[in-house]
């Protein structure tokens, strides 16, 4: 049963959509030119909780059938421009475009991460960026969701990716993806699980560590993320508010590593920085 939260946002909408992802929202949509959005769960939300946090009009609460959900999503659904280089579409379009971007087919369920918010797609240009200017021979994507910010890294020709959740939820999706992608030649160490940074499947350090998760997840996983970068290694971190920024800047510079760019899309940052 997937539960559907109809707000009215008094708050801005970052702190809105920050509260939500951090109470368990599995998508959020915003009516057009309107203050009103959606919050998609699949358990019942903490209202009480909500109200605590952010100033919110709650207008309605509806459950429909997970099927129908995903249904929703389906038809809902639009090709996405992600960096120079990449392009989303849904996996029943037909045809071919013409310009020269990878298509990456993608079936959107329950999973975060199809390249429609703002968040994923400043990572893309980050990881772009990055496997331009240096030698990338690992990725650990944290918090994949769909895994697409992992597929992007092996596409652009990262020897070794390995992708991570601990939603149960996302290795379907991460599968489906490979499936639907294979014909795109991601390079053959490609490896995903559902677990932990303590997880053993992890292995060994990373030149480059993608998060885009919520900042509070960052600073509590910041210490292990350091852990697991090699020496010089790059971190991609975002999920951020840009009202948030000085705090996520302060927060990696206190575990030793120096703060390289930031980007900005709507409401949103996305911060690279580098291990000393």
């Amino acid at each position: 049963m997937i539960y559907i939260l109809t707000i009215e946002m008094i708050s801005i909408a970052s702190e809105c959509e920050e509260t939500l992802f951090n109470l368990g929202a599995q998508s959020l949509v915003f009516e057009a030119e309107s203050s009103l959005m959606k919050a998609y769960f699949s358990y019942p939300p903490n209202l009480e909780v909500l109200k605590k946090k952010i100033q919110v009009e709650i207008l309605s609460i509806e459950t429909i059938r997970e099927e129908d959900w995903l249904k929703h999503n389906r038809d809902s659904f639009q090709p996405i421009l992600i960096g120079q280089h990449f392009r989303v579409l849904p996996t029943w379009k037909d045809g071919e475009t013409e310009d020269q971007r990878w298509n990456i087919r993608l079936n959107p369920g329950l999973a975060f991460g199809t390249g429609g918010h703002e968040t994923t797609r400043l990572c893309a240009h980050f990881l772009e960026k990055i496997t331009q200017e240096f030698k990338i021979d690992s990725v650990l994507d944290v918090g994949c969701g769909t895994g697409l910010l992992a597929l992007i890294s092996s596409l652009l020709g990262v020897p070794k990716v390995v992708a991570m959740d601990h939603d149960p939820n996302c290795e379907n999706c991460i599968r489906e993806l490979l499936e639907d992608n294979q014909h795109l030649n991601p390079k053959p160490d490609f490896r995903y699980f559902i677990g932990s940074l303590d997880d053993p499947r992890i292995g060994e350090g990373y030149d480059c560590i993608v998060a885009n998760i919520l900042l509070e997840t960052i600073n509590e996983l910041l210490p292990d993320l350091v852990r697991h970068l090699n020496p010089g290694g790059h971190l991609i971190v975002s999920g951020i508010p840009s009202s948030r920024t000085d705090e996520a800047a302060i927060d990696l510079t206190l575990h030793g590593l120096q703060l390289q760019s930031i980007l900005t899309e709507g409401s949103w940052v996305a911060l690279h920085a580098r291990l000393h």
